[in-house]
């Protein structure tokens, strides 16, 4: 049983393709493809002979060509249906990533030929769609079938140990401000409107990062930088930083604070719990169960768009900040999330119920989890 990994990236489709010219998209560099959660989780599967074999297409036209990660061959294609003739017969297709048009011809193929095909989403539109057997739900609690006999399962997205992990580093940083693209949906301004309160409130400039790229649209996000000069907050702002570096600041900061609350289960407060940092959020609803379940180090706040409330939050978490503290979210991460505890036994699951079907048999899947 081989799993073939469908990915996109940035790029237009068109440029031509050359499979035997290596590959630079930035996807397959150092701080692409290697340090993504689901690759590492397929390579222990396959590592662990729960697959057979892994390929991986990333649809892109920037820099088409192929490359070899660890032993497993990954194409950059300009149009997903260059990988056709790659397939074999019993091919699982796995699928992350955007919501791209080139789903509904190239699956419909996929599905005609009776294959597995295997969505990761959390809850949204796209799992009313026709074509998937199995649609992989982080917001899930409980498993459960469709009309349709389709399997929606609860799955936890994988952060990957050998990027996010705690190090020993000076805790300089009081607030990381998210760790995503910057604008209004991901509500970083809320934490600056919350700064701005902390401030009068308490008489402190707090020590905080804002990383991510600024996205300066809306109506809130771009008045973010004229708030920090024009109240002199201390928020360093890097711009965009890869993964090593925000497993560093998630190490140095004492609070994470996310506030967004629209997204899909944003990997953001994910990473931060994994290595133990104390983390506010804005709501629970697009948010992993588990997070909602921790007692003590993950707030859930009150009233995320009161920024005094959230100033408030942001003081008594800092007030309780300690090393234990920091172990005890990272314990509760790893009973409820972890990549060895919980990941790697659930998907071990599903792929030898595949393995044992390889013709989708929706009948297998609820005996399996009913």
């Amino acid at each position: 049983m081989r799993v073939v990994f469908l990915y996109t990236s940035n790029g237009r489709a068109g440029t031509p393709w050359d499979q035997s010219v290596e590959s630079k998209n930035h996807f397959l560099s150092v701080h692409g493809l290697p340090t993504e959660g689901y690759f590492h989780m397929l390579q222990c599967l396959k590592d662990k002979k729960v697959i057979d074999d892994l390929i991986v297409f990333i649809e892109s036209g920037r820099y088409p060509g192929s490359k070899t990660i660890d032993g497993i061959r990954c194409y950059v294609v300009p149009k997903i249906e260059y990988a056709e003739p790659f397939l074999q017969k019993d091919d699982v297709i796995f699928v992350r990533g955007g919501f791209r048009g080139w789903y509904d011809p190239f699956l419909l193929k996929m599905e005609a030929q009776k294959r597995w095909l295997i969505l990761y989403a959390a809850n949204t539109g796209r799992q009313r769609w026709m074509l998937w057997n199995i649609v992989l739900s982080d917001l899930n609690t409980a498993h459960s079938f469709d009309k349709r006999q389709r399997a929606f399962l609860i799955f936890n997205k994988p952060i990957s140990p050998l990027v996010f992990h705690p190090i020993k580093v000076e805790r300089d940083i009081d607030v990381c401000i998210g760790a995503s693209k910057i604008h209004d949906k991901k509500a970083q301004w809320r934490v600056i409107n919350a700064l701005i309160e902390y401030k009068r409130m308490y008489q402190d400039t707090l020590k905080c990062i804002l990383p991510g790229s600024m996205r300066y649209r809306g109506t809130e996000t771009p008045q973010i930088v004229p708030k920090i000069n024009k109240y002199g907050l201390h928020v360093e702002q890097p711009g965009f930083v890869d993964r090593y570096a925000l497993n560093e600041i998630y190490n140095r900061s004492k609070v994470y604070v996310y506030l967004g609350n629209s997204g899909e289960n944003d990997r953001g407060p994910l990473e931060a719990t994994s290595i133990g940092c104390p983390t506010i959020l804005g709501g629970t609803t697009r948010h992993a169960p588990f997070l909602r379940s921790c007692k003590i180090g993950i707030c859930v706040s009150k009233a995320p768009t009161n920024p005094i409330v959230v100033a408030a939050e942001i003081h008594q978490m800092l007030a309780i900040h300690t090393e234990g503290l920091r172990e005890h979210v990272a314990d509760h991460f790893n009973m409820h999330n972890g990549f060895y505890s919980v990941v790697i036994p659930q998907m071990t699951r599903l792929f030898n119920t595949i393995r044992n079907n390889p013709t989708p048999n929706m009948k297998c899947l609820q005996e399996e989890y009913s």
